[in-house]
């Protein structure tokens, strides 16, 4: 977890008072226990907040906590360990070799209470939250509105939120629960889900074709003003096959954008011809507005990607959401 994609934070938001075997009424001694002496988990809570601020002002500000107790609880637990953890000064403090290795152990320790947490709340409470999604431009106007109106339907307690552009995101770092893509992220703090892959057709609009010589082949489009979107792999070489034979055809022409509602729009416009995905495809064929040249001998593709932060526990209404969209997409990228 991030405060503001810059540092961590606690990964526990409330309260969690145990009674640990020792304490008076468990009925036991816990004579040879390490927990013992831990009265609160909300000491590891409090310790993990301060070790990831580097401050005890700071921590006792987000915790909402009194500098006085925030010091109490780090000392309480320093006492049962028997450890130092936190060298101090009068202006910083840093983690002795030993409250590091706490560090990184309580981390985990806690995130997986929280996500114990949130599991069993899930079983027992209807779907509720938030959701925030980020996906590209064109993807996110043709074919995500939809979709998620029909979820708003079945779980009409999720806020979702849909951001789009042609930047590429990151959840750990934008502050999304979820980034749609076509790019593949080698990050181990993100895990993924192939919701599909979108198939691209060569397109020109019907005002196109009337005024412009229809090419007969592909090579043909050395000599077509072809629409050239340069965020796309390979975008001044389009593949093509007639079976096993394959094609390399270099293509120009005097529109060149990273976005491709440009140059759909412009497809549509009778500005050239161009590689569409599928969901654009399927509006302007059904329009009566584009026609699709060479049906079938385009070779590209692009596998969509749904990312999110790594977890042990995915939240109930993220993985319901993902399941959903993996269900509904199907229809959009098949003509």
């Amino acid at each position: 977890v991030t405060d503001g994609g810059r540092r961590p934070s606690a990964l526990w938001d409330g309260a969690f008072p145990i009674l640990l075997p020792g304490d008076a009424g468990f009925g036991g001694t816990g004579e040879g226990l390490l927990f013992n002496k831990i009265e609160d988990l909300n000491d590891l809570v409090v310790f993990a907040e301060v070790a990831a601020r580097s401050s005890f002002t700071s921590a006792a500000k987000h915790l909402h906590l009194s500098l006085p107790s925030v010091s109490r609880r780090v000392k309480n637990l320093e006492d049962a360990l028997k450890t130092q953890l936190f060298v101090r000064s009068t202006r910083h403090i840093a983690l002795t070799e030993a409250g590091r290795f706490y560090y990184e152990r309580c981390t985990k320790i806690l995130a997986e209470l929280k996500g114990v947490h949130e599991e069993v709340h899930d079983l027992t409470s209807k779907l509720q939250g938030s959701i925030r999604i980020y996906s590209p431009l064109g993807f996110g106007e043709q074919v995500l509105p939809a979709i998620l109106l029909k979820f708003r339907k079945a779980y009409p307690d999720v806020v979702v939120e849909l951001r789009v552009g042609d930047r590429s995101t990151n959840p750990t770092e934008k502050g999304v629960d979820i980034a749609i893509r076509t790019a593949e992220l080698s990050d181990s703090n993100l895990l993924s889900r192939e919701l599909g892959t979108l198939h691209y057709h060569l397109c020109a609009s019907v005002g196109y074709l009337k005024t412009h010589k229809a090419p007969k082949s592909p090579d043909d489009l050395k000599d077509r003003n072809c629409l050239v979107h340069t965020a796309q792999p390979s975008p001044d070489v389009w593949e093509f096959g007639d079976g096993k034979a394959k094609k390399s055809v270099p293509v120009k022409g005097d529109l060149r954008s990273n976005s491709g509602v440009v140059i759909y729009r412009a497809c549509m416009e009778g500005a050239g011809i161009a590689r569409l995905p599928e969901y654009d495809v399927q509006s302007g064929v059904k329009a009566g507005r584009l026609k699709i040249l060479f049906p079938g001998q385009l070779r590209f593709s692009r596998v969509l990607w749904a990312y999110y932060p790594r977890s042990s526990h995915v939240p109930a209404r993220i993985d319901t959401f993902l399941n959903f969209l993996q269900a509904e997409i199907g229809f959009y990228l098949t003509l």
